[in-house]
């Protein structure tokens, strides 16, 4: 098999009109798998990290053999404390502040090999499934931590368009922050980025 190679971009445009990017976005990365169905059944995993530390997203290199082949659903096994720093102050969101935040809080996760799990406020191991298939492109509309199907669409989180692995290749997995900060809670907060194949 040839090698792949994943690097990571932050695709940052202009600010909306009360909307905030951040100036870094951290993870813990333990595994990264690609699967042929959208519905992220049969994934290969193309890098496994026993014990990863955090990485700045802009900065992540994923490489890996990986079969010829189109691959609709990508999925990461990451640490569910995310740390993100807001280049500017909005609402509760002080600028230059780093925040860490527990994406999975309450309800339950999958990993790509089916063990599932219950979140809590601790620091836990979970799937994101980034598919074809999902029409979830924001928190609050479907379970991110589980794969979509045809009859729940909204499980995952949307990737506008698949990774197609052709020979040796370098591709970029493009995370789309912008907006993405939100303060206007009591609490600081980060809404899950779009992703794409660049």
């Amino acid at each position: 098999m040839k090698i792949l190679i994943i690097t990571f971009a932050i695709s940052i445009y202009s600010l909306t009109a009360m909307a905030v990017n951040p100036s870094s976005a951290k993870v813990k990365i333990y595994k990264v798998s690609a699967s042929p169905n959208t519905n992220c059944s049969d994934a290969v995993t193309i890098q496994s990290v026993s014990s990863p530390d955090y990485v700045e997203m802009t900065s992540v290199n994923i490489s890996g053999a990986l079969a010829d082949g189109t691959y609709p659903c990508i999925i990461f096994e990451i640490g569910d404390n995310i740390k993100f720093t807001p280049e500017s102050t909005t609402g509760s969101c002080a600028g230059g502040t780093e925040y860490t935040i527990n994406v999975c809080r309450s309800g339950t996760y999958r990993l790509a090999d089916g063990t599932t799990g219950t979140c809590t406020t601790s620091e836990e191991r979970v799937g994101v499934f980034i598919s074809t298939l999902s029409t979830n492109t924001g928190g609050g509309s479907g379970n991110a931590f589980y794969p979509p199907t045809s009859g729940s669409a909204t499980d995952g989180i949307k990737l506008d368009g698949a990774l197609v692995k052709s020979g040796a290749k370098t591709t970029t997995f493009v995370l789309n922050l912008d907006g993405k900060i939100d303060g206007t809670g009591g609490s600081c907060d980060m809404q899950p980025p779009l992703f794409q194949f660049r």
